[in-house]
């Protein structure tokens, strides 16, 4: 069974895209066509192990970015170049075991981030600008070469 949602109200504020049960083995093309102002995106179970520029359609509209209990093994740098104003970053219960240098650098408005349950950090979840900053040098320690 597919389930997916798509919500927002009349003037397409706070559209979020959510999508689990089916596996994807890949980022859907074109989303960013059926869902104009879409601010939020929710991934569970994936089968695809890295991301490459895929959110770079969605640019600085997108503000939470949700990725879990999937296969994804590579945090690639220029992944997030586009997607500045992310606020949340939810990447729980995945298989990272890398992530390239300065993947993160460009998230300056990045609030909360959640990474435990990967294999190249045990993460934690922080909610604080201070604590994300910690927790990303922390990251960048153990999961870039």
């Amino acid at each position: 069974m597919t389930w997916t949602q798509a919500s927002g109200n009349i003037n397409n504020d706070n559209i979020k895209f959510f999508y689990s049960l089916k596996p994807f083995n890949c980022f859907p093309k074109n989303l960013e066509k059926f869902f104009k102002n879409l601010d939020k995106i929710y991934f569970g179970s994936s089968n695809f192990t890295i991301l490459k520029s895929d959110l770079q359609p969605f640019g600085s509209q997108l503000k939470q970015f949700y990725f879990y209990s999937s296969k994804l093994e590579v945090i690639t740098a220029d992944l997030f170049d586009h997607t500045t104003n992310l606020e949340l970053l939810y990447l729980t219960s995945n298989k990272i075991t890398h992530v390239q240098q300065g993947a993160f650098s460009k998230l300056t408005k990045l609030r909360s981030l959640y990474f435990d349950g990967n294999p190249c950090h045990s993460g934690k979840t922080v909610s604080n600008r201070t604590d994300v900053l910690n927790l990303i040098a922390q990251i960048e320690s153990q999961c870039t070469d």
